[in-house]
């Protein structure tokens, strides 16, 4: 394979950054897969294979000139176990076995796990939007309203706090402030104070939690 293709993400928010950052180009077609955990000594070669099998190693100019001659490209990644093949509208070339099952961002969203206990979810609007899961943002919701009735405002913030830890996609930071404005209606409900700026105890407010709007740009490759 030509050295300048590269495919194999280094975490999962680089290839969350990947997906946002193709689609908004025009990849709007994926197909989602997942190798065999068992089989990891395989992975490199099914890497080959498919990379072969749907003409993704291409530099940016023969992408540049496929698309103006009406050619749809493919786009391969993959990070951990997690395949993702993507494709731009466009003629699919005759050497290529179109038989996977490809969906449309722009009608069916992509749901990347990325643990246990998170979900993201990405389509394509009138942009790309990220936000969790309803199965996370419920997660969520549910852990923070247990934190909330121990009525430990210190341990409700760090609760708080671990959400910071996801992008801050505006979609997210969106369910971050409803989350908050949770917290904050059922830490009311459950008489929890905590430290006024001005001394003695108040109530909790979105001003006491933390929000990171900062939107980092990760490493995509090694």
């Amino acid at each position: 394979m030509a050295q300048e293709y590269k495919y194999l993400v280094v975490s999962w928010k680089a290839m969350l950054q990947m997906v946002i950052n193709l689609c908004g180009k025009g990849y709007y077609y994926y197909h989602l897969t997942e190798l065999p955990v068992n089989k990891e000594d395989k992975w490199d070669e099914i890497d080959k294979k498919l990379i072969g099998k749907y003409k993704s190693n291409k530099s940016k100019w023969q992408r540049q000139r496929a698309k103006a001659k009406g050619v749809a490209n493919f786009y391969y990644l993959r990070w951990e176990h997690l395949v993702l093949i993507l494709h731009t509208e466009g003629k699919i070339l005759k050497e290529i076995t179109y038989d996977d099952k490809f969906k449309d961002f722009r009608y069916s969203p992509l749901f990347l796990t990325i643990s246990e206990l998170i979900t993201l979810r990405i389509q394509h609007l009138d942009k790309v939007e990220v936000t969790l899961a309803k199965s996370t943002y419920k997660g969520f919701k549910d852990s923070l309203y247990n934190t909330v009735k121990t009525q430990d405002d210190k341990e409700i913030k760090k609760e708080f706090n671990l959400l910071n830890g996801l992008p801050s996609y505006s979609g997210i930071h969106r369910q971050k402030i409803q989350l908050a404005e949770f917290v904050v209606r059922k830490a009311k409900e459950h008489g929890v104070k905590t430290s006024s700026i001005k001394g003695g105890k108040c109530n909790l407010t979105i001003k006491h939690l933390r929000f990171n709007t900062r939107k980092k740009t990760v490493k995509n490759f090694n």
